[in-house]
């Protein structure tokens, strides 16, 4: 199962070639990744950062073609490995205009323990979770 987040692209996403320039995919999957947590209540802003455990370790993108402004986008997510203390999450980002996949990304997540400064085992209750969009 996947989970679908859209976003426009602002004229302020734009370099100086016209097109979405590469940091700001970072965002976009940033932005993807907070509301699939808030969809499925996993994170409430009023908690604060500590009701989500959670570390961004790694990211990875691969450009496949550039999007132009006014698009909008697609950010199709789901979940690809489990493992003891972390997990990935992967990310296509479609042109809806087009209809074709501009980014491929990937990112690792720690299950992390603030008060102690370490990684931490995800809970089981939090895997059964990400089973659903594996």
């Amino acid at each position: 199962m996947r989970f679908t987040f859209e976003t426009t692209i602002r004229f302020r996403d734009l370099d100086g070639l016209g097109h979405v320039n590469n940091a700001v995919y970072h965002s976009y999957i940033e932005q993807a990744r907070c509301q699939f947590f808030q969809d499925n209540n996993w994170f409430e802003p009023s908690k604060g950062i500590s009701h989500l455990p959670l570390i961004l370790a790694r990211t990875e993108m691969d450009f496949l073609k550039p999007a132009f402004f006014p698009d909008t986008l697609q950010v199709e997510t789901w979940v690809s490995k489990i493992g003891n203390k972390s997990f990935v999450m992967d990310y296509e980002v479609i042109s809806k205009s087009n209809k074709l996949a501009v980014v491929r990304a990937s990112s690792t997540l720690v299950w992390f323990d603030y008060e102690s400064n370490c990684s931490v085992r995800v809970p089981d209750s939090v895997k059964q979770k990400l089973k659903n969009f594996l």
